[in-house]
This record gives structure tokens, sequence and C-alpha cells, in this order.
């Protein structure tokens, strides 16, 4: 087996970073990153001892970014993310909360039918969703560009037949440093049998020091991607994404 083909793993014993998530943790070389808790399958070597092109895989449990969780090859749950509504009558809020390490909810995705939906990022005040991921607009194959650390990162949208994948970029690198694949028909199982493979986000080493940003702008970016599907066919959202401005929700449910 190559190195490329060869799953990193993790194990849950071993004492995680104690960083705080997005966007007030550093992850330069003074920080722990959450790579160090990896290991092959056979000992627990560090990190920097890992080949470079190891591929470290989360599978998502259900195909919905915005309710899932999503499991190490292990089996272990390193985040999850649940969708539903949130206030009372005009405070109304259709809200993504995103869990991560320890069970702390490190983004929340709040949207309704003011365009200036907001993203709330760790401890940090609400914002604006536009002011830290940007989709693509018109037939950009872009599905969201973000800033981490001072640096520019892109999800490009990538067609497979009747599949969707997602690639990140880090600048104008030409080399993705993540991929999320839709789930989709294992084509190695020949016909009759009907196989399908759950989706699934597979990040080179070069993108677990910044774990958190990827998962989050994954959520973000994918949700949106879907959205502007739906109003492209149906001509509008759904009932339950028609709320009021989202200033003045944000203020009731979580100031």
């Amino acid at each position: 087996m190559s190195h490329a083909d060869s799953p990193l793993t993790w194990s849950p014993s071993f004492e995680l970073p104690a960083y705080d998530t997005l966007p007030d943790y550093g992850d330069d070389e003074d920080t722990l990153p959450l790579a160090d808790q990896f290991n092959p399958s056979v000992s627990h070597a560090s990190f920097s001892e890992l080949p470079a092109d190891s591929i470290f895989t989360l599978t998502f449990k259900y195909d919905d970014p915005s309710n899932t969780k999503l499991t190490t090859v292990d089996g272990y749950t390193l985040y999850s993310a649940s969708t539903q509504i949130e206030g009372v009558k005009d405070t109304q809020v259709l809200a993504t909360h995103i869990t991560g390490r320890r069970d702390k909810v490190i983004a929340s995705y709040l949207r309704g039918r003011d365009p200036d939906d907001m993203l709330v990022l760790g401890g940090m005040p609400p914002m604006k969703r536009s002011s830290w991921l940007v989709p693509g607009r018109g037939y950009s194959k872009s599905a969201g560009t973000f800033h981490h650390n001072g640096k520019r990162y892109t999800w490009m949208i990538k067609k497979e037949d009747h599949n969707t994948t997602l690639e990140l970029f880090e600048g104008n690198s030409k080399v993705p440093m993540a991929r999320f694949k839709d789930s989709r028909r294992d084509w190695s199982i020949p016909p009759p049998a009907l196989v399908i493979q759950k989706a699934r986000l597979e990040l080179q080493s070069s993108a677990l020091h910044m774990l958190d940003a990827v998962v989050i702008s994954l959520v973000l970016a994918e949700r949106l991607r879907r959205s502007k599907g739906l109003k492209s066919s149906r001509g509008h959202l759904s009932g339950r994404e028609t709320t009021l401005r989202m200033e003045r929700v944000v203020r009731a449910v979580y100031v």
C-alpha cells in the first residue's frame, strides 16, 4: 500500500491541544496542531515523521452537511452539524450549529430572508457571513472564498458526471489541499449490486493545522451551493428559510 493510500487514524485517548477555535486560535509553529494527535495505524509517531502525501479522511454520516456527523476511519465522531429553527415569532432564525472536538460549538450559521445572513465563530461577536466566506457569483466555479491567518483559500466546484466534488486551494496553488466528495454510487462494484459511497472529506497533511476552518468553510460553502441550486430550480427557498432581518434576529437570540 502506498503512502497516499495509507489512512491516518486518530486516537481519542490522547489529550487534545488546548486552543480555542476560530478565529481566536493561532495555528502557527507555536501551536500544537491537531495533526500531532494522529498516527499511522502501527505507531504513535509524531506528525513530522509522517509522509507528506498521507491523506486524512472524514466520512459524513448523512449527505447533508448541515445535518450530519463527521467520523474518522476509526468511527470516532470529530465534528457534527445540526440545523433547527430557533427563536420565537418574528425573531425566528434557521440556525446551523457546528460542534467540534470536546463537544464545543465552533460556529453558528444563521439565515433568513435578508441576504446578509450571519455567522458566529467561536466566542466572537456575530458578523455578516459574507465578511468571512464569499461564494462565487453567476456561473463561477468558486463555491466560496475565505481568509485564514492572512492567507486566501477557495473551494472550487468540480463536476463529475452526475456528482459534485469541491476542492480547496490555497492562494494560486493548483494542488488541492482538501477535497469533498458527495455521496455517489461505487462503480467498482458491478451491477446489479448497488453500493453507495458516503460523502467524505479528504485532507492532505497541509490542511490539518486548520481543520476547524476547513470544516466550517465547507459546511457554509456546500449549504450556499445547494441553496443556490434550489433557487434556480424552484425560484425560492422553502418556507423554513423565509424569516425576518438577521440583525434583529441575532440581537434577540444571541446577544
